[in-house]
């Protein structure tokens, strides 16, 4: 009789042991089935970042000067002046920050000269027929583009705020797209521009 109740004891043991084991079992069970895996978020959102990278059109542009990092950088194609300015560690002590218009837009191929103060390159105020390129046309800002025969006030914030928004102009006649520019207009301010535009 008391063989049997000491059996009966380790049997109720072991069920009690095997019951323990299955609910820590089930806990487990559950914990992996509703947390999400940590290290396949991560693959995850590095393969999205990879991805949608691949779908951005990138540019490079040099920029040079009074910025903390020198050298030709990759961004993407709608970014702005500032946003190449803050990747080359931004501007020194001794740069001339009026001369950087932080909200244009950057194009392939551009370099941006951050001149120290004082260094600045004074721009002409004569512009004779002929001497005007797509560069100034791109570049410019408000005061020198008046200077261009049929160009007032107005219609220089509109180029500039088009070219800000679109991008720069690869030739003249994407001038008809700014508001107000027609053929006729267009023609006025071609006479200013050098030939070989």
């Amino acid at each position: 009789m008391t063989k049997a109740l000491k059996n009966k004891g380790k049997i109720i043991e072991l069920s009690i042991l095997v019951l323990a084991l299955v609910l820590v079992l089930a806990v487990k069970a559950f914990d992996y089935y509703t947390e999400p895996d940590v290290q396949e978020v991560v693959k995850s959102d590095v393969r999205i970042e990879i991805e949608d990278k691949a779908k951005v059109e990138m540019i490079q542009v040099h920029i040079k000067g009074e910025v903390n990092t020198q050298g030709v950088y990759e961004l993407p194609k709608e970014s702005r002046m500032n946003d190449l300015v803050e990747l080359a560690g931004g501007f020194t002590e001794a740069a001339e920050r009026d001369s950087i218009n932080l909200a244009a837009k950057l194009f392939d191929t551009q370099q941006v000269v951050v001149y120290k103060i004082g260094e600045a390159p004074v721009v002409p105020v004569i512009n004779p027929v002929g001497q005007w390129t797509i560069a100034d046309l791109n570049q410019s800002q408000k005061i020198r583009l008046m200077e261009i025969n049929g160009i007032g006030e107005t219609m220089a914030d509109r180029i500039i705020a088009y070219r800000e928004s679109e991008g720069p102009f690869s030739n003249l006649d994407e001038l008809l797209n700014v508001s107000g520019i027609g053929e006729k207009k267009l023609e006025s301010i071609k006479t200013a521009f050098a030939q070989n535009e």
